[in-house]
């Protein structure tokens, strides 16, 4: 499993099919694509992550698994869009139903908000690559920033993007934000 919540809800991946596991769980199936993976899910068991072909041009489309019907949109597996009709993977979901993630634009992988049916770019600190990774229920992002040949851990506030800054090392990226905004991430140090 990708995700464990303090439910007893889990999500992950089961023979190269999305699934969960708890009480009513199982296989979250992929929308005709060939493979499905879940990466994240909430207290109300709503699953996130990716679907893809597997074909030589290969795509990559996120999703959203509803235990029940919500935010628009029907029980079972959704598609969430892109950006610009990249490669696109679904992170994290908190418990309002925002989703997190990066869709490619100009093939470049730009972090994404996706809220009440939209999906948002997050933005870059300096025009190159981010990542959203997490985020909390209110509503506060945990990722990274490509920042010359490094990756910069950052965290967005209202959309807004802020540098963590380097603790140690030449790389950092944050991987989760806690409830009251802790930040957890890695620190590559060189040599």
């Amino acid at each position: 499993p990708r995700s464990l919540r303090c439910q007893a809800k889990c999500a992950g991946v089961a023979v190269g099919r999305g699934a969960r596991w708890d009480p009513d769980g199982g296989e979250l199936g992929t929308l005709g694509w060939t493979c499905s993976g879940a990466w994240d899910i909430s207290d109300a068991g709503h699953a996130v992550g990716l679907f893809h072909n597997g074909s030589p041009v290969f795509q990559e489309r996120s999703l959203v698994w509803l235990a029940q019907a919500a935010y628009g949109l029907p029980v079972g597996m959704n598609e969430l869009g892109t950006l610009d009709n990249g490669l696109t993977k679904a992170l994290s979901i908190n418990n309002n139903g925002q989703v997190v993630g990066e869709s490619r634009v100009g093939g470049v992988p730009h972090a994404f908000v996706w809220d009440n049916s939209v999906m948002t770019d997050l933005g870059t600190l300096d025009g190159q690559t981010t990542r959203a990774h997490a985020i909390n229920d209110s509503g506060r992002i945990a990722g990274a920033s490509r920042l010359g040949a490094n990756d910069q851990a950052v965290y967005w506030e209202n959309l807004s993007i802020n540098d963590l800054g380097m603790l140690i090392g030449t790389t950092s990226t944050a991987y989760h934000i806690g409830a009251t905004n802790e930040i957890v991430g890695t620190a590559e140090v060189s040599g």
